[in-house]
């Protein structure tokens, strides 16, 4: 059975927090985006005939320049979760009953804290 490093363990640095930082990329890249969106449209109200034209062109750039980052960023998750998973499914077949016990544990401390607040 080939093993393959866990995230936590495999010395690349990467782990869960790989998936929260590129999250994080992604919304200042949107909100980015809006800004400069909405500066766009704000400058193409007063604008004539050419310049409206130079704006929207301008706009197309910057929507094929957001989805372009975007589906970076889509396809580094995927990658992350997919390597996630992996190593989380050879953990469960390496260890079978230790991931049972943990599982377990898991959930009755949920159970514990579910029951009290309802």
């Amino acid at each position: 059975m080939e093993k393959r490093a866990s995230p936590a363990k495999s010395g690349n640095g990467r782990g869960l927090s790989v998936g929260f930082k590129a999250q994080k990329q992604m919304s200042q890249d949107f909100e980015k985006f809006i800004g400069d969106v909405e500066q766009a449209v704000s400058s193409a109200k007063s604008l004539p005939g050419d310049a409206a034209a130079l704006a929207r062109a301008t706009l197309e750039d910057k929507i094929a320049d957001a989805k372009s980052r975007l589906n970076t960023a889509l396809r580094s998750v995927e990658q992350q979760t997919e390597s996630t998973l992996a190593a989380t499914n050879d953990y469960i077949r390496e260890r079978p009953l230790q991931a049972l016990l943990t599982a377990a544990a898991i959930g009755a401390v949920l159970g514990l804290l579910l029951g009290r607040r309802f």
